[in-house]
């Protein structure tokens, strides 16, 4: 199955949905019970779209619709700026299935809005190594991850992720850095203003959606569960960060640059994690984007025949493992 993804016709970008489609199909059925999904302005104005009995419907709709979109941007990405040894939808494809590999994570989520900002200021950030003037996509990049905050406020460590970003493509100069802050700055400024205008809608920590505090708390499933998955995760993660080496072998320096961004973007997503008071086993969606693309371009460097096995290993599992409580309905 996986080599239909070895390629980069458009026709199979649909397969992709698809792929996603069938793995989401058991949360039209069964509404999973997910953790605190306290989110931001950006958020909650998404979410207030849908109401009624088909909300849940529709909403993960969109979300199916958001992620197959993020895994379109990142094989772009991927295979405009030539990273990868080859051109292959996979790193879309293992975005599609890390969202897919926990009920936690269907639907939509703060998370998932904001990765979708995130995976369009990583399209500003690899401009800026491209371009010899830069103030506008190190502006957008800096709006973007600004949004990206709105929509789940811990995602504001990531504003730290992009200034470290800039600095791997090219050297900071102190205009840039005003200009990436101002960016950031911006969407906040918007909603105090908002916050002003609409002062019986409560305090402005209270629209932002913020829920820091410390120490943090797990909540959600536990037992069995919560264990597995969590085995499972730091199994990925453990692999993703020591095939650093083959992922990146014979790239050229660019190429280098442009996959340690992605590292980066999982440590301080990993790192977020801190900041939040109530942890759910679905705010692992902070490293979904470059966990998945990580995984995807590990795929495209090992045997054929060993990503074939791999791969089949880890849908067949998710398949069980989200159609499994079907046959209790």
């Amino acid at each position: 199955m996986l080599q239909l993804f070895r390629t980069n016709q458009l026709v199979v970008h649909l397969l992709v949905l698809v792929y996603l489609a069938i793995l989401w199909l058991p949360g039209y059925l069964i509404q999973p019970s997910g953790g605190d999904q306290t989110g931001g302005f950006v958020f909650a104005w998404l979410k207030n779209l849908f109401d009624g009995e088909s909300a849940w419907s529709w909403s993960l709709t969109v979300a199916l619709i958001l992620v197959w979109f993020q895994g379109l941007v990142i094989n772009y990405l991927m295979n405009e700026y030539r990273i990868g040894a080859q051109a292959t939808l996979f790193p879309g494809l293992l975005i599609a299935w890390f969202y897919s590999s926990s009920p936690e994570f269907y639907g939509l989520s703060p998370q998932l809005v904001a990765n979708t900002f995130v995976v369009l200021a990583i399209h500003q950030i690899y401009k800026v190594y491209r371009q010899g003037e830069s103030a506008l996509p190190i502006f957008n990049a800096g709006f973007l991850i600004g949004l990206a905050s709105l929509s789940s406020y811990a995602y504001l460590i990531l504003a730290v992720w992009g200034w470290v970003a800039i600095g791997i493509l090219r050297s900071r100069k102190l205009r840039e850095t005003l200009q990436y802050s101002i960016g950031l700055v911006l969407p906040w400024g918007f909603l105090y203003l908002l916050q002003v205008m609409l002062t019986p809608v409560g305090s402005f920590a209270q629209l932002a959606g913020v829920n820091w505090g410390w120490p943090p708390l797990l909540i959600g499933p536990d037992g069995y569960r919560i264990i597995a998955q969590g085995i499972v995760l730091s199994v990925i993660i453990l692999l993703v960060v020591s095939q650093y080496a083959q992922v990146t072998l014979g790239e050229t320096m660019q190429v280098q640059k442009n996959i340690q961004i992605l590292y980066w973007a999982m440590l301080f997503g990993l790192a977020a994690l801190g900041f939040i008071h109530r942890i759910s086993f679905s705010h692992m969606l902070l490293i979904a984007v470059p966990i998945g693309t990580l995984l995807g371009l590990w795929f495209v460097r090992i045997r054929p025949a060993l990503a074939e096995m791999i791969h089949f290993l880890l849908f067949v599992a998710v398949l069980v493992y989200q159609y499994f409580p079907l046959v209790y309905l």
